[in-house]
């Protein structure tokens, strides 16, 4: 009976899905941290980070439909590299980062097929995207594990 249940590994909820559409943004479910839409594991991300999961084929065939986007807050946004770009007015978005110059955030489409920029008083958060992770390992709950106690 020297035994206590643990979670096994890190796990980050999924917070968002990204309705990879027409115009490319989507929007937070709302959910704050509780795995409204299950769970995936993570090797690297900080403890504010959450998963996006896309869906639809505008970030083929980088990211599959149904594949998730690890976003990790604390890090920071480096060139070439996946970020989600929160706007003020809500939408959210998935881009790889190019830079910021003169008050203007520069962006490509992650398939590379356009560049975009957005004006910074119109950003809220840019958030690097730190690993992609397959549906095979979304959980609905974090698995746990019996660890014997020292």
């Amino acid at each position: 009976y020297n035994h206590e249940i643990k979670p096994t590994g890190r796990w980050v909820p999924v917070k968002s899905y990204s309705k990879m559409g027409m115009d490319g943004y989507f929007s937070d479910m709302g959910y704050e941290g509780n795995g409204g839409d299950g769970f995936v594991p993570t090797l690297t991300a900080g403890q504010y980070a959450y998963a996006v999961k896309g869906t639809g084929d505008s970030m083929y065939p980088v990211v599959r439909s149904g594949w998730f986007l690890v976003c990790d807050p604390d890090a920071e946004p480096q060139v070439t590299e996946f970020v989600e770009v929160q706007l003020k007015d809500g939408r959210r978005t998935i881009k790889e980062y190019i830079g910021v110059i003169g008050n203007v955030l520069h962006v490509l489409a992650v398939n590379g097929s356009e560049r975009i920029t957005f004006d910074m008083q119109d950003v809220e958060r840019i958030v690097p995207v730190v690993e992609i992770i397959p549906p095979s390992r979304h959980r609905h709950d974090i698995p746990m594990m019996k660890y014997k106690k020292n």
